[in-house]
């Protein structure tokens, strides 16, 4: 894989093939994290083939061409669906439908919903990322989706955040 020069756009997407192909394993089985236009190939040929497209305090780009959204202050953000990978719409669910009664406060995540590495890192952090499937969606969730994830963009990125 470090022979493989990434750039941005199209070849991004290149580069999730070339690394099925070397490695051979299906796209389908990739996990893939996009906040801009220049990921926008890449999380669409992943979501196409049934693999994990994450907007990642995207925008409105990222947002349609992925099937998950992690809005978070924090990278460590992201752990849950990797462990959940296996069960990915089950964990969704589950986190979607419980998110109200622990959202401002770590400590409240149910036993079981994470790891509690995970659970730690989040207290530790004080943050809680908002984890969405972004199947089934109304344009109107969609589009609060998209505001949330702009928001926390230009938040944690500063002026950067109001790049593409």
């Amino acid at each position: 894989m470090e022979k493989i020069e990434v750039r941005g756009g199209k070849r991004k997407e290149q580069a999730v093939e070339t690394i099925s192909n070397q490695t051979q394993i299906p796209i389908s089985e990739f996990i893939a994290l996009g906040d801009s236009i220049t990921d926008i190939d890449m999380l669409q040929r992943l979501k196409d083939e049934d693999g994990i497209a994450v907007s990642f305090n995207g925008n409105r780009f990222t947002v349609s061409r992925a099937n998950i959204a992690i809005t978070t202050p924090n990278n460590l953000g992201t752990l849950p669906i990797f462990e959940h990978k296996v069960n990915i719409e089950a964990f969704l669910e589950s986190w979607e439908s419980l998110y109200s009664s622990f959202n401002n406060n770590p400590c409240e995540i149910p036993d079981g919903l994470i790891s509690k590495e995970i659970k730690n890192y989040f207290i530790k952090y004080q943050f809680i990322p908002e984890i969405v499937s972004l199947k089934n969606k109304t344009k109107g969730e969609l589009d609060f989706i998209t505001t949330n994830q702009e928001m926390m963009r230009k938040k944690v990125r500063g002026w950067v955040g109001n790049l593409g």
